[in-house]
């Protein structure tokens, strides 16, 4: 078979793997032998997503344990090996036993619903400005599945709430159904069934078992361009559930036109609503904490709460693990939750205490996003007066925003020279004093990379 089908031969996580299995061994002698053997040496890699490492734990149980006592060590033991900072978040693979497992095709989906995910739901999941059309759409999406919009896309970068919004699709559908089933998978797992069926020649039955499913949830979608094949199969895919007025719902952390893939297959992606989630401005983040610790049923002061919407890195995951690590510390050394114990936890836990600063890509995109033009325009070559002004302003905000040189800010526009950029940044900074519509793309473009405008 070719190549393109050894879908775990992927460079990138033989090597992950190869690092974790040692940084598994560098902490063995921490612990006794049935320790180990029970909680960790059955831990497994399953994907990556920029520094995050996801792994999987065999239940709720083992992952709680290993979260609370040697998360951290396996952190720092394969950050270790990698050379550089990874943080490690820990799911819950779900068991699967069935009485003759010899006897029957394994089934395409795992069971539609479990402890950890049944949790994401669109009661407790906090809209605001970025991710509005997705929160909404997916709702409608949920109460009413193949008549609001088929397929249904929601993309934008890792750890905005791209997951818990398809779970809670998934959820609100599986309660409200009256036939058929609500299945959830990724793309990574669907490609696994698929690759299975070939090799085992059970193609046709591997097709049969979507036929009483009625909303079909594929996450992390990018995945497909691993392989024309694959492609291939998801493009009938589509067409066999929209034309039946069956359900999809795709995640991914690129827009359709950004995927290397078949163009009848990006079509179809976009011929249903694209809504994408813009990464959380402060507010959003504040919010987010507050309802987290009110779920939590912990009282959080305002400036405490300020503090960390600010001051943490990443995403909205590493700003909840933040929270995690501040109240759980609180509660268990009786210290007070209080502005100097969350610098304590930020300056331990993320090495640093000034706020994060975006990339020059994600400042790129904002724009892009905000003018309504593609990142591919926005750094082409094209000349037009509706690109020139967006363009201009990406490079003034990475110079502004990390003082990047002249010449580095050129290589993300097409290699530009640097008097280009210069020119750009004079006239951008001239237009903020003086042209109201540059105020407010420069005002907007700061909230949706997490910066209050001042």
């Amino acid at each position: 078979m070719d190549d393109q089908f050894t879908f775990d031969e992927d460079p990138e996580m033989t090597n992950l793997k190869r690092s974790f299995s040692q940084a598994v061994l560098a902490i063995k002698s921490l612990m006794p032998t049935p320790q180990f053997e029970k909680f960790i040496k059955p831990l497994e890699i399953v994907g990556r997503e920029e520094h995050l490492v996801f792994v999987s734990a065999p239940g709720k149980f083992v992952q709680s344990w290993v979260q609370d006592k040697y998360r951290r060590q396996l952190e720092e033991s394969l950050s270790s090996e990698l050379g550089e900072r990874v943080e490690i978040v820990l799911e819950a693979r779900v068991q699967v036993r069935t009485a003759d497992a010899s006897a029957s095709q394994p089934t395409l989906f795992s069971p539609l619903v479990d402890s950890i995910n049944a949790a994401y739901t669109f009661e407790n999941f906090v809209m605001g400005d970025s991710n509005q059309v997705a929160c909404k759409g997916s709702e409608a999406v949920a109460n009413d599945p193949g008549k609001f919009a088929n397929p249904f896309y929601i993309f934008g970068p890792v750890g905005v709430g791209k997951t818990h919004l398809a779970w809670a699709v998934h959820n609100r559908a599986q309660c409200g159904r009256k036939n058929g089933s609500v299945s959830y998978t990724t793309a990574h797992e669907f490609s696994q069934r698929f690759v299975a069926a070939l090799k085992s020649g059970t193609i046709p039955q591997f097709h049969r078992s979507f036929e009483s499913c009625h909303l079909l949830i594929i996450d992390d979608i990018a995945f497909v361009e691993r392989g024309a094949k694959f492609q291939e199969e998801l493009f009938h895919l589509f067409n066999s559930f929209v034309t039946s007025g069956r359900q999809l719902v795709l995640c991914s952390d690129r827009a359709p036109r950004e995927l290397q893939i078949e163009e009848r297959l990006r079509s179809r992606m976009e011929s249903g609503l694209v809504a994408d989630i813009q990464t959380p401005d402060t507010t959003l983040r504040k919010r987010i904490l507050e309802a987290r610790a009110d779920s939590d049923g912990v009282t959080l002061d305002a400036e405490v709460c300020e503090f960390l919407a600010v001051s943490v890195p990443g995403n909205i995951r590493s700003l909840i693990g933040a929270w995690t690590s501040l109240s759980v510390f609180s509660s268990i050394s009786g210290k007070p939750l209080d502005l100097e114990l969350a610098k304590t936890i930020v300056a331990n836990q993320f090495g640093r205490l000034e706020p994060s600063r975006p990339s020059s890509d994600q400042i790129i995109d904002a724009v892009a996003r905000i003018a309504s033009v593609t990142r591919d325009d926005l750094v082409g070559p094209g000349r037009q007066a509706w690109l020139t002004q967006p363009r201009h302003l990406a490079m003034f905000m990475i110079r502004e925003l990390l003082d990047e040189s002249w010449k580095r800010i050129g290589t993300h526009f097409g290699n530009r020279d640097h008097s280009s950029v210069i020119h750009a940044h004079k006239k951008i900074e001239e237009l903020c004093r003086s042209d109201s519509e540059v105020q407010d793309m420069y005002r907007q473009a700061k909230r949706a990379l997490g910066i209050d405008p001042e």
